[in-house]
């Protein structure tokens, strides 16, 4: 049924795609759900705001390949450049297992990759999740951690792994700190989808913090999110 379809194409996250504006199935127009804004919400979506300082690591165990992990990092992060030299080795490896980082790492191709791949909205909430807030200063300073997997990363590949999660091939970390944090993440995933439904930093529709997801419709196409209709 033509009324099942979303009513625009936002061309970034497939995830998004129950995420319709109107509909009229059968005559009978649906509402739509609209998230209630969190604390993390800024008045101003596209207000002046600083890019954050970015530092990216990852650790290389002794079982791997040091060349490999610093190209799935480069993949994703083109200007990553360990400030030290390695050589893969031959078994039997005698280095333990060490951890490379970089900061002021640009994050140009990471946001790249998240419209190539459709998944603004799961990388807002991905990114989001660990955020936390350090109110001692004057101005209060945001910072966020979020791992990627290494081995998705290796095919140039953004995929978010939860810290409570095992993955295969290492990941990637990145931990990101700005005053204007939640309002950067709002803006480097922005997408015309929010057109319809606004989205913001923790708001009532992110990803649960287990990585399920916070559904829009129940089966029988019933609006689960309060709407202002």
């Amino acid at each position: 049924m033509l009324g099942l379809l979303p009513s625009w194409d936002d061309g970034r996250d497939p995830g998004s795609g129950l995420h319709v504006g109107r509909q009229y199935p059968m005559g009978v127009k649906v509402p739509r759900p609209k998230a209630r804004k969190s604390a993390f919400s800024q008045q101003c979506l596209f207000a002046m705001t600083s890019v954050p300082m970015v530092t990216v690591s990852t650790t290389i165990m002794p079982h791997e390949l040091p060349s490999k992990c610093i190209e799935a990092v480069q993949r994703i992060f083109p200007d990553f450049q360990p400030e030290k030299q390695f050589v893969d080795e031959k078994f039997p490896v005698t280095r333990d297992a060490v951890e490379i980082s970089q900061e002021g790492i640009s994050t140009d191709l990471f946001l790249e990759l998240l419209t190539d791949q459709r998944i603004l909205d799961t990388a807002l909430d991905a990114m989001s999740l660990n955020m936390a807030s350090d109110t001692s200063e004057q101005d209060s300073l945001f910072t966020a951690n979020f791992l990627i997997s290494r081995q998705a990363a290796l095919m140039q590949k953004v995929a978010f792994v939860l810290d409570s999660e095992r993955t295969v091939g290492g990941v990637i970390e990145v931990g990101m700190q700005s005053p204007d944090l939640p309002a950067w993440l709002q803006e480097a995933t922005w997408h015309p989808g929010r057109r319809e439904i606004p989205r913001t930093v923790g708001d009532e529709i992110s990803m649960r913090a287990d990585g399920t997801v916070t559904e829009w419709f129940d089966k029988k196409g019933r609006a689960t999110i309060q709407t202002d209709d």
